[in-house]
């Protein structure tokens, strides 16, 4: 039986791409997590109401992991 090879070899930048992009996903998340909990806090009285900045960049990360889902095939990003 012939041996299975990947579908393409490791590149020497592939670390430091993943790591990009591992730092990208976890941007996005913290900007996520940090608007939900400003929304709470804004909702119960004991914070400021996120920026339209902020909501507009939520916003944009949301498209950005729709498309590279659609992209991936619904494969989850990596985090």
């Amino acid at each position: 039986m012939p041996a299975v090879l990947p579908t393409r070899l490791p590149l020497p930048g592939d670390s430091a791409l993943e790591k990009t992009r591992h730092a990208d996903s976890a941007a996005r998340e913290q900007r996520h997590n940090s608007l939900t909990a400003k929304m709470a806090a804004h909702r119960q009285g004991s914070g400021p109401a996120p920026t339209a900045a902020e909501i507009e960049q939520c916003r944009e990360d949301a498209a950005f992991e729709q498309a590279m889902g659609r992209l991936l095939g619904d494969a989850p990003l990596p985090r």
